[in-house]
């Protein structure tokens, strides 16, 4: 069962690239206040404390936000590299650096609104959030520009679920990085608890996602599965997140099932 104490783990000790630390001192500097923050540590224990004890459902705590996180960045970087600008530069003028501060904001609070419920929680987040938000910026920047993070990163949380159009980059970027945690280990808790339906088998089938480059689309991703059960993490959660993002024009899809010769490769259509 999860703790109800909060841990003094860092979360973000190995999520950041190395050229981070120099890059984007205030991003760093934002995720070492969230790094030593009880309050918020203890929000991600609570909200598995419903999720996984209560409901048995999968991670939706710390190491979902550690993943969700790492894989935000890297579809962020690949974009960047391939000139393709962030909302929070493009209507406002703001850095590549508040571009990642929204992104690691909304990344670290999109689903802490299970706490309250699992129904709704998309609004409860964003109520949560509200305040942590303002304190963890309040120090780095002006008024005007606290309340632009503070609006696009409210926006990224609400529109996180697959069931909302998304009108940013930023929120494509975490909805996409939200689905892409779908691998093996996130369900495991709520296996060993007895949750068995088709929501774990099929997370339980995927082996490994990984995200890189692509020569179709600026971002190529591959997602490894042992059977076809997996596929149903694609087409209920993946697919439909990405077809209401900002980004969907950007990303080729490609799943394997291997274990088995020949290996089976598809291309997803998004």
């Amino acid at each position: 069962m999860s703790s109800n104490k909060a841990h003094t783990i860092k979360l973000f000790e190995h999520s950041f690239p190395s050229e981070y630390t120099t890059k984007y001192p205030k991003l760093c500097e934002i995720a070492d206040q969230i790094d030593h923050d009880e309050s918020i540590n203890q929000l991600w224990r609570c909200c598995n404390v419903m999720a996984v004890d209560r409901l048995k459902i999968n991670d939706h705590g710390m190491g979902h936000i550690r993943l969700v996180i790492q894989y935000a960045f890297q579809v962020f970087d690949l974009l960047v590299k391939a000139k393709i600008e962030p909302n929070s530069v493009i209507d406002y003028g703001l850095s590549h650096e508040e571009a990642l501060v929204i992104i690691l904001l909304s990344g670290c609070f999109h689903d802490i609104g299970h706490v309250i419920s699992r129904k709704d929680h998309t609004y409860h987040s964003m109520t949560i959030a509200h305040n942590h938000i303002l304190r963890l910026i309040k120090q780095h920047y002006s008024d005007a520009d606290q309340m632009t993070i503070l609006s696009e990163t409210l926006h990224a949380i609400y529109c996180h679920n697959y069931d909302v159009t998304g009108m940013t980059i930023e929120a494509g970027i975490l909805r996409l990085a939200d689905a892409l945690d779908m691998k093996k280990g996130r369900s495991s808790e709520a296996i060993k608890m007895g949750k068995v339906d088709i929501h774990s088998l099929s997370t339980n089938a995927v082996q490994s996602v990984s995200i890189q480059a692509g020569h179709e689309h600026p971002i190529h991703i591959d997602i490894e599965m042992t059977s076809s059960a997996g596929i149903f993490q694609i087409d209920s959660l993946l697919k439909p997140k990405l077809q209401g993002s900002e980004i969907s024009p950007y990303v080729s899809l490609y799943a394997k099932i291997i274990g088995k010769s020949p290996v089976k490769e598809y291309r997803i259509n998004i």
